[in-house]
């Protein structure tokens, strides 16, 4: 997790187990962190950025990303 979503959950690192899916895994970070709910992030999975249901594998990695601006 970057940005404001490590500090609201205290960590830049989560593990979650039995997750078949990025959605799956979006509803448990929304039981676990209920602030989320009303935060803007993006998930890449594996470093890509995707945009809609990723089937998750084993030792997949997810990144959410808050909103970022250049300069």
């Amino acid at each position: 997790m970057f940005g404001e979503l490590s500090d609201l959950a205290g960590s830049v690192e989560l593990t979650l187990e039995n997750v078949e899916s990025t959605f799956a895994a979006h509803e448990v970070l929304l039981m676990k962190f209920p602030s989320f709910k009303t935060k803007k992030y993006a998930i890449a999975v594996n470093k890509q950025l995707i945009r809609e249901t990723v089937i998750l594998a084993d030792g997949d990695i997810l990144a959410l990303l808050p909103p970022f601006s250049g300069g």
